[in-house]
């Protein structure tokens, strides 16, 4: 009986959790229309309003984003996480198909970009809802492991998936096009999230836990106990600043420097998507070396 138990582990190790699959095809469908609205948005508005718009836009966007997040994070801990998730990726498809309905009928720019800005900011349900979920659903360490490698693949794939989506839809149809495309890939994300929510795991607070719970302040002094922290939280910083930087100077430089056309940014996301999908395979080795600084100096 102990040989056929660890036989039947030994399977089901090795069986792929439909669940976990959704988890991620959803992740992937979500992850490729944030990218390539980003592009689509900011191209829109570069053509009817100029450099300065754009640069409002691109603000605008990613500070919407950034307060969002916290309180996305706090809502996770409160509310059943798929149902989270499921409410994120339904904005995110109101959002996007509104703000392509906007840019088919020329609509102000501002109407376009506070339409996708609300989809962005509902993607910061994404990533929260799915570190919970992962291990909520998995049956096995295997399964666990195997779940977070696939994500982790599917950001680095989306980083060129999202500008190639971009590129090939502003070929066809313009900006209109990418946002109705972003929106149809967030339709494919809510009917791969919908069969799970009848076995959407409890919340993972509760109200007696958050006093116990550490603020934000508390957290950033317990960052004295940790040498060298601080350093590499200041490079992660960074390296965000210049990613949300360049979403504003490739549709810049695409169509004002280098005169490439409706898909210059596109193509130029797409190299950038390009050299961090070669990352990947890079990163995988180095990660393995006692020594990580030298490592992280150099690609700095």
């Amino acid at each position: 009986s102990m040989v056929n138990l660890m036989a039947q582990r030994a399977h089901r190790d090795r069986t792929i959790n439909p669940t976990i699959v959704r988890l991620v095809l959803a992740h992937l469908a979500a992850v490729i229309a944030e990218w390539a609205a980003a592009i689509g948005v900011l191209v829109y508005v570069f053509d009817r309003s100029g450099t300065r718009a754009t640069g409002l836009a691109s603000i605008g966007m990613l500070a919407a984003a950034l307060v969002v997040a916290p309180f996305m994070g706090q809502l996770v801990d409160r509310r059943r996480p798929q149902r989270v998730r499921l409410a994120g990726l339904l904005v995110q498809l109101v959002g996007y198909g509104i703000a392509a309905g906007a840019a088919f009928a020329e609509a102000p720019a501002a109407v376009t970009v506070v339409a996708t800005t609300v989809a962005l900011a509902a993607v910061t349900t994404l990533r929260p809802t799915g570190a919970v979920l992962m291990p909520a659903h998995v049956r096995t360490p295997d399964q666990l492991v195997r779940g977070n490698l696939w994500v982790w693949y599917v950001e680095c794939c989306c980083v060129l998936g999202g500008p190639l989506l971009a590129t090939a839809l502003l070929a066809v149809g313009g900006p209109p096009a990418v946002l109705c495309g972003c929106a149809v890939a967030a339709l494919i994300a809510v009917a791969l999230t919908v069969p799970d929510t009848a076995i959407d795991p409890p919340a993972s607070a509760s109200e007696g836990d958050d006093r116990h719970r550490p603020s934000f302040v508390a957290a950033l002094r317990g960052l004295r106990c940790r040498p060298g922290m601080s350093s590499v939280l200041a490079v992660e910083w960074a390296q965000y600043v210049m990613i949300g930087a360049l979403d504003l100077l490739l549709v810049v430089i695409a169509r004002t420097e280098l005169n490439l056309g409706d898909t210059g940014p596109g193509l130029l996301g797409t190299a950038f998507g390009a050299g961090a999908f070669a990352s990947v395979v890079i990163a995988s080795r180095v990660t393995r070396r006692e020594r990580l600084a030298p490592a992280l100096l150099l690609a700095i």
